[in-house]
């Protein structure tokens, strides 16, 4: 489908002076930037390597994006948790033994990534290894060993705080200033509108209607849902969608 205008594919940013620019960033992009494993992560870091070059403002980081990170994080921590002590109990074979320091770094504490692993059906954790998916709820898992190890929830704290810590120091290291843009009730009639507009998901229209109403110059995504020929100055206001990848 033909773009509009309003949103700037990643081979045209190059050209693009981003100076006193305000940036406002989904959690689509802050994750790729994170995840070493993500092959877009490359043009992520190229373009805010470019954003540091010129000098912008400001990136904004909304609170729901800060939510939509940690929890992601913690989601990825938890499956490479499971997907590794799968694959030492197979190799292992239910010998007593002792995780290398390397998986150790991973595992945190190997008792509680047992239990965690234990509450997953083997043919779940199978698919894990072979494909990379897991196909069962982290939240459910977590809710499943908070109510079976009552006494053992201690170590998991571990996890969160990783996940928490992880974000920090992206922002804390990121060299620009991050604003946190305000919301109310016209965001949500804003994001309403987009919704029914340009057919988005909720949490897609709120960073449209965050992005518009706080008067950022540019949205930063990789979300294909962004990319249309829907948008007008008459109904987001005059700034601009970078589609990074």
């Amino acid at each position: 489908m033909m773009t509009s205008n309003i949103v700037i594919e990643f081979e045209e940013m190059i050209d693009i002076d981003f100076t006193q620019a305000s940036i406002y960033m989904d959690a689509c992009f802050i994750l790729a930037y994170l995840d070493s494993k993500d092959a877009r992560g490359d043009k992520v870091a190229n373009i805010m390597e470019k954003w540091d070059k010129d000098g912008i403002d400001c990136v904004a980081i909304s609170n729901l994006v800060m939510s939509e990170v940690v929890h992601n994080l913690f989601k990825n921590e938890i499956r490479n948790v499971l997907a590794l002590t799968h694959k030492i109990l197979k190799r292992e074979k239910g010998r007593s033994f002792t995780p290398t320091a390397e998986e150790l770094d991973v595992l945190n504490d190997f008792e509680t990534a047992k239990r965690l692993t234990s509450l997953i059906p083997k043919s779940k954790l199978d698919d894990l290894i072979r494909t990379g998916q897991l196909h069962y709820s982290i939240e459910e898992l977590l809710k499943q060993y908070k109510i079976r190890f009552p006494l053992d929830r201690d170590p998991l704290h571990h996890y969160y705080n990783k996940s928490v810590d992880s974000y920090n120091a992206f922002v804390e290291g990121i060299g620009f200033k991050v604003l946190t843009p305000d919301s109310g009730f016209s965001t949500q009639l804003a994001a309403s509108s987009y919704i029914k507009l340009f057919q988005l998901s909720p949490y897609d229209a709120f960073h449209l209607a965050l992005a518009a109403e706080n008067h950022f110059d540019y949205l930063a995504t990789l979300d294909s849902d962004f990319v249309h020929n829907y948008y007008t100055k008459e109904n987001i206001g005059f700034f601009k969608v970078l589609k990074v990848a």
